[in-house]
């Protein structure tokens, strides 16, 4: 089997690395080609991926905005603007009231005169333990045996 030569006039330059005329043997040359076919390949199982995620560029991550304070926004009057729904509104309205308390001012002079109340709610979280005995009585009848008092449900 003898060596031969592809006739090449000129160097072939692959991924930078410049192959002279003297190089191209047969084997560098079939190399060259499987190189190529791979590449081509590996395109296209990449624009295939892009394709089946719906993407045809690489995403624009911007950077975080974490440490940036966000922009205020201002209506037609300077004022800042309120968030939808941050409206005031009666945050006890539907609150069940457990028990009413009537403060009394310490002096009152004579001739004041009632004018009504202002109210306020605290709302607290109460966690108690409560534990029952039940004493069931037991009786002991004539014949020996005995009877004892039933269980609440």
């Amino acid at each position: 089997m003898s060596k031969q030569q592809p006739e090449s006039p000129a160097p072939i330059t692959m991924a930078g690395i410049e192959i002279p005329v003297a190089e191209q043997s047969t084997l560098v040359l079939a190399l060259l080609a499987v190189i190529q076919k791979l590449a081509a390949e590996n395109q296209d199982l990449r624009d295939e991926i892009q394709r089946l995620k719906k993407t045809t560029t690489r995403p624009d991550i911007k950077p975080s905005r974490l440490l940036d304070p966000p922009p205020e926004p201002e209506n037609e009057s300077g004022t800042k603007k309120k968030r939808a729904g941050s409206q005031k509104r009666k945050k006890t309205k539907d609150l069940r009231i457990d028990f009413t308390q009537l403060i009394e001012p310490d002096d009152v002079p004579p001739g004041a005169k009632f004018e009504g109340y202002r109210d306020f709610v605290v709302q607290d979280i109460v966690m108690e333990s409560r534990n029952t005995r039940y004493r069931r009585a037991v009786y002991r009848l004539a014949d020996g045996s005995l009877i004892v008092g039933q269980r609440p449900d």
